[in-house]
């Protein structure tokens, strides 16, 4: 930032109230629905009968709760 004055203060807004999430990751709570949607919404195979434990364990492998998406 060489364009600012010395003892400047830059401010970065970076709080999710201003960040609309583009694809939510469901979490250990979310119902079965939830879970099946977000992995047909991703095309990760799995079977319509697995338990709520087994689909949480699919989303679990392919997340990464670090990254977050947002929309543009």
């Amino acid at each position: 930032m060489p364009n600012l004055e010395t003892n400047s203060v830059v401010i970065l807004d970076n709080t999710e109230l201003h960040c609309d999430t583009y694809c939510e990751t469901p979490n250990k709570n979310s119902p079965n629905h939830v879970l099946i949607e977000w992995l047909a919404f991703h095309e990760i195979p799995f079977i319509k009968t697995m338990s709520i434990v087994e689909l949480n364990a699919l989303v679990n492998k392919y997340t990464d709760r670090n990254v977050r998406l947002y929309k543009p």
